[in-house]
């Protein structure tokens, strides 16, 4: 058991730097995108997107076998968990909807429209409230302060 346990934490650590990866450079892509309108950097973010459902799955997955093996249920960890199935599900909800939009306004290969810009701008505003969640829960999983 011991061994399955810290074989668990690591990957727990290990989703979260998948999803740090994504968190700090989903925001990056996103302003460069709405200087440059291109698919290239369109589909950079479609792997950031896909890097953080991978850790996010892996996260889930070891969490709860984490949380099951250490038992207990404090404050920092319920609120850790409703932040981070709040990002899980914009992600699936929000974060596919826009993308998606912008994927086909751009193979259309149209003139960047104020449609597409407003979706820019749309991602961007959901990127960086993504990164300052992340920020929390990764503060709530340090110093446990509740």
């Amino acid at each position: 058991m011991y061994l399955t346990l810290k074989i668990s934490l690591f990957l727990h650590i290990l989703s979260a730097m998948l999803i740090a990866v994504s968190a700090f450079g989903f925001p990056v892509v996103e302003s460069s995108l709405r200087k440059e309108n291109s698919f290239s950097l369109h589909k950079l973010s479609l792997n950031f997107s896909r890097l953080a459902r991978v850790g996010g799955i892996l996260a889930i997955i070891t969490g709860i076998y984490n949380w099951i093996s250490i038992g207990g249920a404090p404050g920092w960890l319920i609120v850790k968990l409703i932040l981070f199935l709040w990002f899980v599900i914009s992600g699936i909800f929000v974060g596919v909807k826009y993308i998606s939009k912008r994927e086909s306004i751009l193979e259309s290969k149209a003139i960047p429209s104020e449609e597409l810009l407003k979706i820019n701008k749309a991602i961007e505003t959901y990127a960086y409230v993504n990164l300052a969640v992340f920020i929390v829960i990764v503060f709530l999983a340090v110093f446990k302060p509740f």
